[in-house]
């Protein structure tokens, strides 16, 4: 009995440092791509920024941007770029605080209304335990939505996750 206990918490343990060192899965848009091991690597986590295989319409007024996060305190930075100059990141947005383990959806990150109809990158950041981490997505900036923008059904918030512009 005490055998099963031990192994018990040491399997929790485990657990627990897997959490810690996991990073971030972008989920909405479709995400150029991910691999743990480069997240770190900057501007898309070691997938090409030009790649167009999967790309998503952007409104100027703005989009969801969903991920699955498993550190309990990070920060946030959305950028975007324009297919023609990878080089000139802008940041749409302040930065955000986020507490809590699991889906995270924010549901209103702005394109830039001057790039309307340009192909572009939207670049995610987090900023955690284990430093700056990166994913983006193959966009496209269209006009503004005149209603309110549908959130895709995959993009929610798991209980005890809570977010802050700061």
């Amino acid at each position: 009995m005490l055998f099963k206990s031990i192994k018990s918490v040491a399997l929790i343990a485990l657990g627990v440092v897997a959490i810690a060192e996991a990073h971030f899965v972008l989920q909405e848009p479709v995400s150029l791509g991910f691999d743990d091991d480069a997240e770190g690597t900057a501007p898309c986590g070691g997938f090409n920024a030009s790649s167009r295989l999967n790309v998503t319409n952007w409104p100027t007024s703005g989009g969801a941007v969903g991920v699955l996060t498993t550190h309990t305190t990070v920060q946030w930075e959305y950028k975007v770029a324009r297919l023609s100059n990878l080089t000139n990141w802008v940041s749409v947005t302040p930065t955000l605080n986020q507490t809590g383990v699991g889906n995270f959806c924010e549901t209103l990150i702005p394109g830039k209304k001057a790039w309307e109809g340009e192909s572009g990158v939207l670049q995610v950041i987090q900023h955690g335990v284990d430093g700056a981490l990166y994913q983006c997505a193959a966009i496209k900036f269209v006009k503004p939505l005149r209603t309110a923008a549908l959130v895709p059904t995959g993009c929610t918030n798991s209980t005890g996750v809570t977010a802050q512009w700061i």
